[in-house]
């Protein structure tokens, strides 16, 4: 029994499934619906489909999120030097975490430190210094 192995590919600016065919690839025609109506598209595609050259190979999947479980085992804890939790930890990722093969790995920039909050606080003090009485308690101050 052979495999037809499928792939999600963007082609002509749109999403479409190919069937790997002699090394290239071939447009699944139609919708690929259900797991077995694709199985049956894509080895009919193998076998005569259009070839295609894809612009670029996707995920396999495309979620609308990632539900993730963590420290769900003994030794996953253990090599996190993490106490066992009670119930495994439950967190999600975005789509945008799901990447195809070959794409890089984007991990987002640090964040650039903030400057010292007591420079603007400072200039703050001496505008409401100006604005209110010499003496009054800084509750009063308006400005």
């Amino acid at each position: 029994m052979s495999v037809t192995r499928v792939f999600r590919i963007e082609h002509e600016g749109a999403v479409r499934y190919a069937a790997e065919s002699n090394g290239g690839y071939r447009l699944v025609e139609g919708d690929p619906g259900e797991l077995d109506t694709l199985k049956r598209r894509a080895e009919a595609a193998a076998r005569g489909g259009t070839p295609v050259t894809p612009s670029r190979i996707l995920s396999p999947v495309a979620p609308s999120k990632v539900v993730a479980i963590g420290l769900n085992y003994k030794d996953h804890a253990a090599e996190m030097n993490k106490p066992l939790p009670a119930e495994p930890l439950m967190f999600l990722k975005p789509s945008t975490a799901v990447v195809g093969p070959g794409d890089d790995i984007r991990i987002p920039a640090k964040r650039r430190p903030r400057r010292p909050r007591s420079r603007a606080r400072g200039h703050h003090r001496q505008t409401c210094r100006r604005a209110c009485r010499p003496n009054a308690p800084w509750t009063t101050c308006s400005g």
